[in-house]
């Protein structure tokens, strides 16, 4: 089944909406994770065997790096799904890109849970490790990575179905070397988020999140951690979901937000980390991605059905809504229906 995949740049302020389009003689591809390189104002695109690489002032497609073949070697032809569906991911945000500014180097998690660096410039890759071998059809839930650009480490995860979440954190400087291991066998890992000042990250499983604490001098492998819940568990299994990080000179703050069915308001919370306090909101359910502006607004997405609001602008302070909802979408677009990922570019929004 072919789909027509749209990668949009929005100027959310003015409602004003530019779209770069990413079909090609294979049908295209869904875009679920973007990053910007700010070096040469450059962004990079994942999809589903590639990443694209597109001029941030032109628009203009410059490069495909290829990611059809697996970590051993075999072709990923169209018999050999390892991607979930969306839907098996219950729209939580992907998490495919990240940047190592230090080292000047893109880390990417490909479809087989593959681990590789990509040079910015020349766009050389590098095969780095496997997250879990994969046999035969395979399917995970939902997977991610981040840089920890503090203590120079990589965390790399991914979600069975129906329950098992693993993490699996590596020190870029002792050759990716494995310094933690998690696992968790009736939870997913639904989300991840690193705290830039203290030795500790945070994660979303089922119905509840986490903030853990580590000694950076010692491994961990389900043991050396100190674990604790961050606010409320939610009424529902299943409902926590995307984090969202902020670190500036005005804020220190770790939100949660809730995935789940359209049409059903649910909690969402936010812990102060500089006082501890936690606070909770109501927001549409089914949050699929969410940013912060940089300033004073946090932006979110979240799954309704077409014609209808899904995209929301809330305080960060109090938490309240900004100005009314709106659709971020084009009736005419064909395919998955809702935002996957978004970033900040120079004051607009990436979708």
């Amino acid at each position: 089944k072919t789909a027509k995949a749209v990668f949009m740049v929005a100027t959310i302020v003015e409602n004003e909406v530019e779209k770069i389009w990413l079909a090609d003689d294979n049908g295209g591809t869904v875009p679920t994770d973007l990053l910007y390189y700010s070096p040469s104002d450059k962004i990079f695109v994942y999809g589903k065997r590639f990443v694209l690489v597109i001029d941030a002032t032109s628009n203009q497609i410059l490069e495909k790096i290829s990611l059809s073949y697996n970590s051993n070697g075999e072709d990923l032809n169209e018999t050999t799904q390892y991607y979930p569906t969306i839907e098996q991911t219950e729209y939580l945000n992907y998490s495919n890109l990240t940047y190592n500014e230090d080292d000047d180097l893109i880390y990417c998690l490909s479809e087989d849970l593959g681990i590789y660096s990509i040079n910015p410039t020349s766009y050389n890759v590098n095969y780095l490790y496997k997250l879990e071998d994969l046999c035969g059809n395979f399917t995970y839930k939902n997977s991610g990575i981040k840089y920890d650009k503090r203590l120079n480490r990589l965390y790399t995860w991914y979600s069975k179905i129906p329950y098992y979440g693993h993490l699996k954190v590596t020190d870029v400087t002792t050759n990716y070397s494995t310094v933690g291991l998690l696992t968790y066998s009736s939870d997913e890992i639904r989300g991840l988020e690193l705290n830039e000042i203290a030795n500790e990250f945070y994660i979303s499983l089922n119905n509840r999140f986490l903030s853990i604490g580590f000694d950076p001098a010692s491994d961990f492998h389900n043991n050396n951690i100190t674990s604790t819940q961050i606010g409320s568990t939610y009424a529902s299994s299943n409902t926590a979901g995307n984090l969202l990080y902020i670190k500036d000179n005005n804020h220190h703050k770790l939100f949660c937000f809730p995935t789940r069915e359209i049409g059903s308001n649910q909690s969402f919370y936010m812990k102060n980390l500089t006082t501890g306090i936690v606070s909770a909101g109501t927001c549409p359910s089914g949050v699929t991605a969410a940013c912060y502006n940089g300033s004073d607004k946090v932006y979110f997405s979240y799954k309704s059905t077409s014609g209808n609001a899904d995209f929301r602008t809330i305080n960060v302070n109090t938490l309240s809504t900004v100005g009314t909802d709106i659709d971020s979408r084009n009736s005419g677009i064909s395919g998955p229906d809702y935002t996957l990922d978004m970033d900040m570019l120079n004051g607009q929004l990436i979708l």
